[in-house]
């Protein structure tokens, strides 16, 4: 007897279930002829069972069925199964079908976990036949409770299951994967060991280029692949039997950063700039890709990443990461299960459809340049959906068109965070720069959204739908900035027309260069929307100190330029604390100053333990060193006290205050003792 079980999540249910009309569960089928469906009362079915068991196990078969479950080349298995027909066949319509079944603890008996079935023509006496399914391997299945099941079935009625086998992986069969075999450099490849063996596993050795040097002792492993060829990978694992080893021949493919297309991860360096997506490319699930400063990806016509792992473009100010296409292209679309998505100082134009679209997935955003884009159904820059606490700093929005729908941002289930951000000269339909609906909360706050389009009746600058906006510190224009349907709109200190709040006003903010006509077709740029010297705007946001602006290092009583006036906030873009996003060389004159302290960091980028070398001549202070992550935010301390010697080493195994062991990406190391503040980039790749 062959037992397999279809639940209704396993592959391949749904047909089957037809086919047989099952109406409730449990529904047994014996020999494919003869079925029982629903429990009983004494809460057994054995004696049912029993009867159809014994209708069925003395029947004769006209063919003989030998199963054997092996692994490929491509870390697949496969089920190969030999058919020899030892009798009259004269049915039609006939398939042979291939099952996966897992057999073991926390799993239901003979549960089918993958399927597959090709049609089965084989019909002469004495003939014999060899087919053969491979099945991509999930990480998580155990081996020892996989069992691999053919049989041959007629699907015509009475649908009989003429012949059927199963086995299983035997002896010791070394087997690994990876989560990614092709792409540009530098890619960076995680590897697993997925070997098979009836003995415990004593010892790994890696050779990830086949280069006779032993890499990795460990079941898991990283490598990264910086010039461009064929790779071949070896895994030996030593049993108390002895050794295995397999070698993939050309397993791994670094292809040039010209013709790039399928799967992709690691790191893009600008060295091998410009990225040419030649076809569709994404990330999958497990894999990050981190893309560097000055790096350009130029992509196809109507071509799309799309992100089921993690995304990472850090940029720099004046040498930013470029998404771009010479005719156009159809954006980044990040799936539910995505894992981190982060752009830093990054450029998206001439996307059709929309630049970014992220579904459950938290986006974060900041210092990035969205122009240029267009799109027909969706908004044309950013389309979130119950995507719960996205953020966009710093950024500029312009020149953006939706025929129908928002202009620049569409949220729907969604929580999202504008700060010190630029939205004009963008066209939409109905709201000609933001929509909410569904639920969705927006806050803003020292943001600028001034002369974009509406093409509809009835406009507004943004939409809320069942859902609320909260605005603070933000120039907004419009006789009717607001439709609001069933939604809730709350506005403090705020440059805004038909809202009342603390500290809103209505007066002109007057620009030093604002656009002279409305809507998409008007170039524009950041500098044109600072506020000139005399503008109602300056000094009149929340004159709380902890919105106030960034203090002139030379004057700490005046706001630091482009911020205007004393350091109360300044409505707009360019005031409060965020303001250092529009700052030149923040980073030079406000975080990091000239410091004596110097900070050496190895290996980097590290995985997952990074040594840091702190030098510094005081040994009188307290030397702090904390991790901060690309948010800002302090994710853990690694000393708070007086420093023994003027050179201290330190450790960071890469978790946060929790434990947690982080993901993969970009973190600061920042040290500072007495006056004196030392910031080093470090990287985590795992």
């Amino acid at each position: 007897m062959v037992p397999f079980v279809w639940y209704p999540n396993s592959p391949g249910v749904s047909p089957r279930s037809t086919m047989y009309g099952v109406t409730g569960v449990p529904h047994a089928v014996f020999g494919g002829i003869s079925a029982v469906s629903g429990g009983s009362a004494s809460g057994t079915m054995y004696n049912a069972y029993l009867q159809r068991y014994n209708q069925i196990i003395n029947t004769s078969s006209p063919m003989a069925l030998e199963v054997e479950l092996s692994f490929n080349a491509q870390s697949q298995l496969v089920v190969s199964s030999q058919v020899v027909i030892t009798g009259n066949f004269s049915s039609t319509n006939n398939r042979i079908y291939f099952a996966i079944t897992l057999d073991g603890p926390g799993n239901p008996r003979f549960l089918v976990v993958d399927s597959a079935y090709q049609d089965f023509t084989q019909n002469i006496t004495g003939s014999m036949e060899t087919y053969s399914q491979a099945f991509d391997v999930d990480p998580d299945w155990n081996f020892e409770h996989l069992r691999a099941v053919s049989f041959v079935q007629t699907m015509s009625t009475p649908r009989t299951i003429h012949q059927a086998n199963m086995a299983s992986l035997s002896g010791v069969l070394p087997n690994f994967m990876s989560d990614i075999s092709q792409g540009p450099p530098s890619l960076v490849v995680n590897f697993k060991d997925l070997s098979f063996s009836t003995y415990d596993i004593l010892s790994w050795e890696w050779d990830f280029n086949n280069d006779g040097i032993i890499d990795s002792t460990e079941p898991t492993g990283t490598w990264v692949y910086d010039s461009i060829g064929n790779y071949s990978v070896s895994l030996k694992i030593r049993t108390e039997l002895g050794e295995e080893t397999i070698v993939r021949e050309n397993f791994i493919k670094v292809i040039s950063p010209d013709d790039v297309s399928g799967t992709v991860g690691g790191q893009w360096k600008k060295e091998y700039s410009p990225y040419l997506v030649t076809g569709n490319i994404d990330i999958p699930l497990g894999s990050e890709l981190f893309i560097e400063d000055g790096v350009e990806v130029r992509f196809g016509t109507d071509l799309v990443l799309t992100v089921s792992g993690s995304l990472r473009a850090q940029g720099e100010k004046g040498n930013e990461v470029l998404f771009t296409s010479d005719s156009s292209w159809q954006g980044i679309s990040i799936l539910h299960n995505a894992g981190d998505i982060i752009f830093v100082n990054a450029i998206f134009e001439k996307a059709t459809n929309v630049a970014i679209r992220s579904s459950y997935v938290d986006i974060y955003v900041e210092g990035c340049i969205f122009r240029e884009n267009l799109a027909t159904t969706s908004s044309a820059a950013i389309n979130l959906s119950s995507a719960k606490n996205s953020v966009i700093k710093g950024s500029f929005f312009a020149n953006n068109r939706s025929q129908n729908s928002s202009g620049v941002i569409n949220m729907t289930s969604a929580n999202l965070t504008i700060e010190n951000t630029v939205i004009v000269n963008n066209t939409g339909r109905n709201a000609s720069a933001i929509s909410a609906v569904s639920g969705s909360n927006l806050t803003i706050v020292n943001s600028t959204i001034y002369n974009n389009e509406s093409t509809n009746e009835p406009s507004a600058t943004v939409t809320i739908s069942s859902s609320a906006a909260n605005l603070m510190n933000t120039i907004i224009d419009g006789e009717t900035p607001f439709i609001n349907l069933n939604g809730t709109i709350n506005a403090t200190y705020s440059r805004i027309k038909g809202h009342e709040g603390i500290g809103n006003i209505t007066d002109d903010p007057l620009f030093v260069n604002e656009s002279s006509e409305i809507g998409y077709i008007v170039k524009t740029s950041y500098h044109d929307w600072i506020l000139s010297d005399n503008s109602a705007c300056i000094d009149s946001g929340n004159p709380e100190i902890e919105f106030n602006d960034i203090a002139d290092p030379e004057n700490l009583h005046l706001a630091l330029f482009p911020a205007k006036g004393s350091l109360r906030n300044d409505m707009g873009a360019f005031g409060g604390g965020g303001g250092k996003s529009w700052v030149p060389d923040v980073e030079k004159t406000i975080i990091t100053p000239i410091s004596l302290i110097d900070i050496k960091a190895y290996p980097n980028p590290f995985n997952p333990t990074l040594t840091l070398n702190i030098s510094t001549k005081d040994t009188v202070h307290s030397l702090n060193v904390s991790v901060f992550n690309i948010r800002g935010q302090k994710i853990y301390e690694l000393i708070n006290e007086i420093p023994k010697s003027t050179n201290t080493i330190l450790t960071w195994n890469g978790q946060n205050f929790d434990g947690k062991d982080m993901g993969s990406g970009i973190y600061f190391i920042r040290a500072n003792i007495g006056n004196d503040v030392s910031v080093k980039r470090v990287m985590l790749l795992k």
